[in-house]
Parts: C-alpha cells; sequence; structure tokens
C-alpha cells in the first residue's frame, strides 16, 4: 500500500511559506517590549487572575473586565507557558495579515502563488510580482520617512485609519486581532462561508469593539450569497 506523500508536501510547503512570511513581516514591522505604555491595561486582568505578584488586590482587579477572551488567553498563557509567547502570538498575527492581504489582491489579479488565476507557464512570474507587492507591504508598514510639513509619519499613517485607530500596533493586544476580519474577507472570496464567518467571530470575541463592524460584513455576505443565488 502505497502512501501519497503529496498533499501532505503541499501543506508543508505552505505551512513554511506563511511561517516565513510572518517571521519577515515580523522581524520588519519590530515589536515594543512587554508591559510598554497601555498594554498593561490591556494584560492587567489576566496577570492578576493568574497570581502574578500583588496584582489581584490592586483596586483595578475589582472593575468589570471589558476583554474576557483576551484575558483568559493572557491568564492561560501565564499560566502554562513563557511570557515570551506573546511575541510568537504577534508573529502568528503578522503571518494572518500579510496571508490575507496578498490572497486578496491575488484573487483579483495574478501576483503570487495563490493566485487563481495561476497556471505553470506562470508560476515564476507571478512570483516575482507576489515578492514585489511583500515588500512594498513591508516598505509601508515600516520604513519611517517624516514629513513635517504635511504631518505625515509614513511607518504609521499610510496604514492607520482615521483618528489613528489601527489593527496593526506598537505591542501585541486585542485590536490585533482585527486581521481575522482581513482573513474572513479573503476566505469569502473563495467561497468558504462557515470559515469567513468563524473569523468574524474570532475578532469580535477578542476584541467587542469589531461587533458592529463583523454584524455588518456578515450581513453583507448574505446579502452577496443571496443575489448570487437569485441570479
Amino acid at each position: 500500500m502505497k502512501i501519497n506523500l503529496i498533499p501532505w508536501k503541499k501543506k508543508f510547503l505552505s505551512i513554511s511559506q506563511f511561517l516565513l512570511i510572518a517571521f519577515v513581516f515580523g522581524i520588519s514591522y519590530t515589536q515594543r517590549p512587554l508591559y510598554y505604555d497601555n498594554q498593561t491595561t490591556k494584560f492587567f486582568h489576566g496577570l492578576a487572575q493568574a497570581g502574578y505578584g500583588f496584582l489581584e488586590n490592586d483596586w483595578f482587579a475589582s472593575t468589570i473586565d471589558p476583554l474576557p477572551a483576551f484575558t483568559f488567553l493572557v491568564k492561560i498563557t501565564h499560566l502554562y507557558l513563557n511570557e515570551y509567547a506573546f511575541y510568537l502570538y504577534y508573529i502568528i498575527i503578522f503571518g494572518v495579515y500579510i496571508y490575507s492581504l496578498t490572497g486578496i489582491v491575488s484573487f483579483i489579479f495574478p501576483i503570487g502563488i495563490n493566485s487563481r488565476k495561476n497556471v505553470d507557464a506562470k508560476v515564476n512570474s507571478d512570483r516575482l510580482r507576489y515578492l514585489v507587492f511583500f515588500a512594498i507591504l513591508i516598505v509601508i508598514h515600516s520604513i519611517n520617512i517624516q514629513i513635517k510639513a504635511l504631518d505625515l509619519d509614513t511607518a504609521l499613517n499610510i496604514h492607520y485609519g482615521v483618528a489613528e485607530q489601527y489593527v496593526l500596533g506598537p505591542y501585541f493586544q486585542p485590536s490585533n486581532f482585527g486581521v481575522f476580519i482581513i482573513f474572513s474577507i479573503y476566505r469569502f472570496l473563495h467561497r468558504n462561508y462557515f470559515l469567513a464567518v468563524a473569523c468574524l467571530a474570532i475578532a469580535a470575541t477578542f476584541n467587542p469593539t469589531y461587533l458592529m463592524g463583523a454584524a455588518i460584513i456578515c450581513l453583507t455576505y448574505l446579502i452577496i450569497i443571496y443575489k448570487t443565488k437569485v441570479v
């Protein structure tokens, strides 16, 4: 009985590619040291519940926890893993972010190995386009050029939203799980509807501020599916 190793080889290559782009992008984007700025407020309840120091005696520990899912993640990480795992979590999120963006663009344009238009004759050309697009993403997110006349900081303002709202940021925090909304759109384009909705739920669970946006996107999915089936 022969075992077909080709599917496993493809999975291994896909995982390797994901980890590579996550690592490269993570190194270029960089992360602040743990407990930087207001990251402490996001980690506080989880660390207090895990028995870190005397945090459980602090008055802030008795306040309502607005981020229970993230708190649980912080708690179990502190109890069973090393705190450096938080850096690893963010690296994985970087991977989801880049994989989703390139996947969405590849769905429309033949720029990479995930392109639906990709054929054997175009593999090398498409991979080159993929690398160019990946390099552009790195430049947009990491090259810091300050233009004082326009009050512009390219490393921030180009990929930040209105009022400097952002998905990624200088450190691991609940807003980072917004990358699953982008991944949701990517999977929806490939008609993986269940996973698309599940990713919206993940984003809203870890950061409730995404709940309204996720609901609107989910409703949009339903409208598109309905119109597609009717037509």
